[in-house]
């Protein structure tokens, strides 16, 4: 416990990163249908990932579980490399992909959107460690991997194609090498009216693909989003929730010494709410200057 009470906020986040990673891979071998983990892993990596696709009804709970575990796993991971500085942007990031393996990111499509960021850091001879958090970004648009790679340009899924997977890794290596300086910029766009600066460069990005590959190339869309998600039962997901989001609210309320105590205090977490918004534009504020009264 005195140990636990003397991390750094980075040791500190990393642990709460491999936290939730334990309770996802906890309960994918808990979970009711456990029997069929690996067979509902399987058919969330080979169907469709739109944004209405709901992976408790393709891949059961254990399945999706899974998928979450292991994707949260290879995040966990890369925030543990070597001089890689883990701070509130990185929650942000890692927390968002944690929701999203639940309906749209999957261990296989994760990786397209990490080449293209890697392939920035090589081009521009900068550290990758430096560019974790715009790899988790590039999550956003795992979806239309997925759909790449087993349907493009057909409306229905025809499985796996070598075309497909080319097109996919081209298509993840030009979203990823633009997200960095996109994210560099987007505060000079936004102008703070956004809590979530990654997703003006991933969506511009998102929507100048799609008039790509639907409108000029000729690609078939699928079908409307159909608005069944297909869950006869919320208990299993609503129970995880309850219980590992209701465990931080109370670990967060412990006096000074509890477990928690190294937790951010609250003059700490402004600042980094402050950096998660990326509100400030420092260039412009500088070139502002108090109004004085006139001399008399």
């Amino acid at each position: 416990m005195h140990k636990l009470k003397q991390l750094s906020a980075s040791s500190f986040l990393r642990l709460l990163f491999a936290a939730f990673t334990f309770a996802f891979l906890c309960s994918a071998f808990i979970a009711p249908d456990r029997a069929e983990m690996f067979t509902g892993l399987r058919r969330i990596m080979t169907e469709s990932s739109k944004v209405s696709t709901n992976y408790f009804d393709n891949g059961g709970y254990a399945g999706t579980f899974l998928n979450a575990g292991l994707v949260c796993l290879v995040l966990t991971a890369l925030y543990s490399l070597p001089k890689v500085k883990v701070n509130a942007t990185s929650c942000l990031a890692f927390l968002l992909t944690a929701g999203f393996c639940f309906w749209g990111v999957n261990i296989l499509n994760l990786w397209f959107g990490f080449l293209g960021v890697l392939l920035y850091c090589l081009v521009k001879r900068e550290n990758p460690a430096n560019q974790i958090n715009a790899m988790v970004f590039t999550t956003g648009i795992c979806p239309l991997f997925t759909d790449l790679m087993i349907r493009y340009p057909h409306a229905d899924v025809v499985g796996f194609r070598w075309q497909g997977i080319l097109l996919a890794v081209a298509i993840g290596l030009f979203i990823g090498f633009c997200l960095p300086a996109g994210l560099v910029h987007s505060p000079k766009m936004h102008k703070g009216y956004d809590l979530y600066s990654a997703a003006v460069p991933v969506g511009l990005t998102a929507f100048f693909v799609r008039a790509l590959l639907y409108q000029a190339l000729g690609g078939t869309l699928p079908g409307g989003a159909s608005t069944d998600l297909g869950v006869s039962s919320w208990n299993v997901a609503n129970v995880f929730c309850f219980g590992v989001f209701g465990l931080c609210i109370v670990g967060a309320g412990l006096p000074p010494e509890g477990l928690l105590a190294s937790a951010p205090r609250p003059r700490l977490q402004r600042r980094l709410l402050a950096e998660v918004r990326q509100c400030r534009v420092p260039d412009e504020r500088r070139r502002l200057r108090p109004v004085h009264r006139a001399v008399l």
